[in-house]
């Protein structure tokens, strides 16, 4: 009967063998999957252990905003966290910018306590839309970082993990190059910095996803069969950043950099590696320069004159930054201001900074203090 097989433990032998061959197949698909599982926490584990992010012992509060990187960064923190011996926790904050910012919190919520996790939720007490001299978005950043402060202070968190990525670094790195910033911002965002540079903080921001791109987390949490929310404002290209995000990067991984996220990882490493020995050459200089003010900050001017001008630049940054918390950097514009009325030989002159601090030169000191209002 033409070609079928009329032996019928000849025939139960190739449907074995067909059977045999599709589970086969499956099996290796699911060993993939699970590698792949294995492979996104690995080499979070190997970013955690070279910067010294978590120790044993640590209680980690991971913000979570519901997005594709903290999503992330929750689940794969709840893999680690037997491995690395640590405990964890989750907060989310609703800065109340936008409409949809409820319904992400409460799915942030419904996600932590079905892994059986913490939840500290918060709300900006404030209208954060109002204008005043920062934008809406600096507005909202301090917000969220106030409550992350006081929620791990008031509930033992010694880490505030956030889910920044090495795409976030290039774009960082890029929107600094943009606006002319220095050497330290181009050494962009760092794995871990203490919350607050005032004395006694012992809460510390880590950031174990700072070597993953936007790619692997997306792998990872479909891998993970892990939904996430949508911020649509980050689609918005009326902001700089999403320009830079949504119309150049893709450019300059197509016609030029295919791997440029793990091209500014390391260079952002190689920066801050510099940028350590600078700042300690700095806080030199400053102990050498500064003089005794009944209020804000007095610096020499023959002190100021004798250093190296990348020297003397970084601490007249470090003076304006003494003299008013949460301040965004003072420009390119602002630091020659200060050094020419610095120089040799400069009249009595005041100078009006961004964010009401005053420099005023006297003699042989300059001053620095909070502008009053009249």
């Amino acid at each position: 009967m033409g070609s079928q097989d009329q032996n019928p433990r000849r025939a139960n032998s190739k449907q074995i063998t067909i059977i045999k061959f599709r589970t086969n197949t499956i099996v290796k698909s699911q060993v993939r999957e699970n590698r792949q599982n294995r492979i996104f926490p690995r080499k979070v584990a190997e970013t955690i252990r070279k910067y010294r992010l978590i120790e044993p012992g640590d209680r980690v509060l991971a913000a979570v905003s519901g997005g594709p990187d903290s999503t992330a960064l929750l689940l794969v923190l709840r893999d680690l966290r037997k491995v690395l011996d640590f405990e964890l926790g989750v907060a989310s904050f609703n800065h109340g910018l936008r409409k949809e910012a409820g319904g992400e919190l409460e799915w942030v919520r419904k996600k932590a306590l079905g892994l059986g996790l913490p939840f500290f939720p918060g709300k900006a007490e404030k209208d954060l839309k109002k204008k005043d001299a920062r934008s809406p978005q600096e507005r909202a950043r301090r917000a969220r970082y106030d409550f992350l402060g006081k929620t791990a202070g008031e509930n033992g968190f010694n880490k505030i993990a956030f889910g920044h990525t090495a795409t976030d670094q290039t774009e960082t790195m890029l929107l600094g190059i943009i606006r002319g910033t220095g050497r330290s911002g181009l050494a962009g965002i760092p794995p871990r910095r203490p919350l607050s540079p005032k004395p006694g903080n012992s809460i510390m921001v880590i950031r174990p996803l700072l070597e993953r791109t936007r790619e692997e987390i997306v792998g990872y949490l479909r891998e993970e069969k892990s939904g996430w929310r949508e911020d649509r404002s980050n689609r918005d290209h009326k902001y700089l950043r999403n320009r830079i995000r949504g119309r150049i990067i893709p450019v300059i991984r197509k016609e030029a950099a295919p791997h440029l996220d793990k091209m500014v990882v390391r260079l952002a490493e190689i920066l801050r590696e510099e940028e350590e020995y600078l700042e300690a050459l700095t806080r030199e200089a400053w102990q050498k320069c500064r003089l005794a003010e009944n209020r804000g900050v007095g610096l020499s001017v023959a002190g100021l004159g004798g250093l190296p001008p990348a020297i003397r630049r970084r601490v007249l940054r470090l003076a304006v930054s003494q003299v008013k918390e949460n301040l965004p950097p003072p420009g390119w514009e602002v630091i020659r201001e200060l050094e020419v009325i610095s120089g040799p030989g400069r009249p009595a002159r005041r100078l009006s900074l961004p964010g009401g601090v005053r420099a005023e030169r006297v003699g042989d000191r300059l001053r620095f203090s909070i502008e009053r209002k009249s």
